[in-house]
């Protein structure tokens, strides 16, 4: 027997713009989907509801995941509203399936490892001066090429103004080699099969209209993040039809690095004019004391307008401070989160922009005996830490001449151009012999391996999963924390520059934006050096000016920003509740505010109060009321005298 399940059952608990996304089924919709607004939640019900509804069947929806992780929370979240048999992939793997159902031989797909065995045989024959770069900073570049429809003829052209860890003419050697041995093995890559699946969708019409026969509607999550190869292939499914869904935020567009631009999110309301667009500002995972925070980014950030708003209660304000010691200041707050206020250390997390900057607090937790583990590997595991120690193990003589000479004998030459993560962890590694032998001048080389075991030593519950987290901000895109932490917001770190160019600082403001919007309850911001060309935005707003005591004085002197239209700032145009949101949202940008509710304006707008006690009454709270009456009420009689 076919259950039946009540459409109206897959919305419960929506909020007003994610019903509003969820009952738009046709397309084509736009969903602005600011940081922890409940992105995954809208999208999956309103897939649900094209289904309960009737209006597609689950087999004839395409659902595109940016990850493999968030792939299968959509498929989770939407088998807990009852649907199965929903085409939910990676856009890799929608290519797979359309050249699957199209019956086209697809050659064997490099996996990451692969590929990196490949990229070595690659360096060694073109660029083996070079053959001890990171691999994957020049498998990146070659992606962000693939993906841009860039071949091997014009990426030196093309290239020069990316943040690349080799110079561009050798890359384009690189990249070309590259492509000749994978051909030459028979196999492909992700980018490859995408453009295969492009290629099919443009030659061979009748697998292509098969295609469109059977996927009638799709949805795109991270549309922000999309590469122009990824548009075109998206392009060719609807072939000319407009049921589609794109979700993203502009504001956390951090993936440029890898041929990802928010300019295809911005710009999909020219391509589909009649766009239907919806906006979710309705925050549920930070404080208020956070999101305000954070938005004093926003007059940077440019595309769309966006201004999250709290549901949950106050909590204690954002830490911005200079220190001279991060790590202690670091040890000493999660001491105290935990100990004090019983935050778990797996619901901690620091956040640095490059993995290098890992090393402090590698040391000083572990010196703390305070449980954490390395999103990416501790420094002890990266790879050329690793392979220069299992060399050192064999080593005698004095420790900083033997670590030198390890380094230098597998290639690198420390202060070179080459500014690869490998190179960093390297010029990490001789920096550390170098204290160690300022400190322990007779010591030999095991005592300094000795000494980097217990330093960097992490403890046996991170092994389990537990313990504070350490990730860069690109990892830690899609998580959240209770507590957050974000130290070295210093020049050259964020934004960041490496030793060939300064990353777009559009890109480097979203990324600090994307790390504030982590964190749930606590957030701690901080540097111990020239302070980030974003410091300053982070500062608090300059104090108001003391208004005039004279009721009569106060209100006339913010005579030159009325107009018929607007009243302090305020637009009057829409309904009663539409201007009180608006009041709301600048309210936000004050140091000190009160948190309104949606359901205290839409009380409000409901009494459209002429006196305070009406107001008291609408509110059923005199705090409020008496805080903010004569600002409200002055604002709902312009509204009225319109």
């Amino acid at each position: 027997m076919i259950q039946v399940i009540d459409p109206e059952r897959v919305l419960t608990g929506l909020n007003p713009e994610q019903l509003d996304a969820a009952r738009t089924t046709r397309g084509p919709v736009i969903i602005l989907a600011g940081a922890g607004t409940g992105k995954t939640t809208t999208i999956t019900r309103r897939v649900a509801y094209q289904v309960t509804t009737g209006t597609f069947a689950a087999g004839a929806i395409l659902a595109v995941a940016f990850t493999r992780k968030a792939r299968t929370e959509m498929r989770h979240r939407l088998a807990a509203q009852g649907i199965t048999g929903v085409n939910v992939q990676t856009i890799h793997g929608a290519a797979f399936q359309q050249l699957h159902w199209q019956a086209a031989v697809v050659p064997e797909v490099l996996g990451d490892g692969d590929k990196q065995t490949l990229m070595r045989s690659v360096l060694e024959q073109v660029a083996p001066e070079h053959a001890y770069v990171y691999r994957k900073d020049v498998i990146t570049a070659i992606e962000r090429a693939k993906g841009s429809g860039i071949p091997p003829s014009g990426f030196e052209r093309a290239a020069r103004s990316w943040p690349l860890p080799l110079d561009a003419d050798v890359l384009a050697r690189i990249y070309a080699e590259y492509e000749r041995q994978k051909d030459k093995r028979g196999r492909i890559d992700f980018e490859d099969m995408q453009r295969l699946a492009l290629d099919a969708m443009r030659s061979k019409s009748d697998h292509a209209e098969r295609f469109r026969q059977r996927i009638r509607a799709i949805t795109v999550d991270e549309f922000q993040d999309v590469s122009s190869l990824q548009v075109e292939l998206i392009e060719a499914w609807l072939g000319g039809r407009d049921e589609i869904c794109v979700v993203g935020d502009d504001y956390q567009s951090i993936y440029g690095f890898r041929g990802g631009s928010p300019a295809f999110l911005l710009d999909w309301p020219r391509r589909f004019p009649t766009a239907k667009r919806v906006t979710l500002e309705e925050n549920y995972r930070s404080t208020p004391e956070i999101l305000g925070f954070a938005n004093r980014l926003v007059p940077s950030l440019g595309g769309y307008p966006k201004r999250l708003r709290p549901t949950k209660p106050g909590g204690p304000p954002p830490t911005l401070r200079e220190l001279s010691d991060e790590s202690d200041f670091v040890v000493s707050k999660v001491h105290e989160l935990h100990e004090r206020e019983g935050v778990a250390f797996e619901e901690m997390a620091v956040l640095v922009r490059v993995n290098r900057s890992t090393v402090q607090f590698e040391e000083a937790f572990a010196r703390a005996r305070i449980p954490y583990r390395v999103e990416e590997g501790g420094f002890l595991q990266r790879p050329a830490v690793a392979a220069a120690i299992r060399v050192l193990r064999t080593s005698s003589g004095a420790v900083l001449e033997a670590v030198e000479g390890t380094v230098v004998a597998g290639g690198v030459r420390p202060g070179e151009t080459e500014d690869s993560q490998h190179v960093q962890d390297l010029e990490t590694l001789i920096e550390l012999a170098r204290e160690y032998t300022a400190a322990h001048p007779d010591s030999d080389v095991a005592a300094f391996l000795s000494d980097l075991d217990q330093r960097f030593s992490q403890q046996d519950d991170a092994a389990e999963g537990r313990g504070v987290r350490l990730m860069t901000y690109h990892n830690a895109k899609g998580m959240e924390f209770d507590a957050v932490f974000l130290p070295r917001l210093i020049a050259g770190e964020l934004p960041y520059r490496s030793k060939r160019a300064e990353t777009p600082q559009d890109e480097e403001r979203r990324l600090l934006y994307v790390g504030i919007t982590r964190a749930r309850q606590h957030l701690f911001v901080t540097r111990s050096g020239a302070p980030s060309a974003f410091w300053r935005e982070l500062l608090p707003p300059r104090p108001m000016a003391a208004k005039v005591p004279s009721r009569i004085a106060a209100r006339t002197s913010s005579a030159p920003m009325t107009t018929p239209n607007a009243y302090n700032g305020v637009d009057l145009t829409g309904s009663l509740l539409d201007v009180l949101k608006r009041w709301r949202d600048l309210l936000y940008r004050r140091p000190q505010f009160t948190l309104f509710s949606e359901g205290d304006l839409q009380a409000i707008a409901a009494a459209a109060p002429k006196t305070k006690d009406d107001l008291r009454i609408a509110l059923g709270s005199s705090d409020k009321a008496d805080k903010y009456a004569l600002e409200l009420l002055d604002l709902i009689g312009r509204k009225n005298a319109r």
